[in-house]
């Protein structure tokens, strides 16, 4: 089946930091999806996915460009947000590798 949406794809990777184990990366990144993106207009679905090491990227669907914009305005005023960046090494260079595609084809 080929569908076709408007959806944009949110690609945001980031290092975890040193001396953080991975299930205190997962209570928070759960506290981050029920406390944070499942309130926000537009958002869709979010996989958080792990390379070797301490690299993980999230890549969130948003319904349109407006919607992201919302969040990302949202986010500084999120405590769910916040102890979630906590937990990640370089932040800033995370934030700046943060791109957003839209999405032209998917196929199941």
């Amino acid at each position: 089946m080929i569908m076709s949406e408007k959806v944009i794809v949110e690609w945001a990777p980031f290092t975890l930091a040193e001396g953080i184990s991975e299930p205190a990366l997962l209570k928070a990144s759960e506290a981050l999806q029920e406390g944070f993106l499942r309130k926000q207009k537009g958002f869709l679905r979010r996989d958080l996915l792990k390379r070797e090491g301490r690299q993980w990227v999230d890549v969130i669907h948003w319904a349109s460009k407006e919607d992201v914009s919302a969040a990302m305005e949202a986010v500084n005023e999120s405590p769910n947000c916040q102890a979630y960046f906590q937990l990640m090494e370089n932040i800033e260079a995370a934030e700046g590798d943060m791109v957003h595609f839209i999405k032209v084809r998917s196929w199941e």
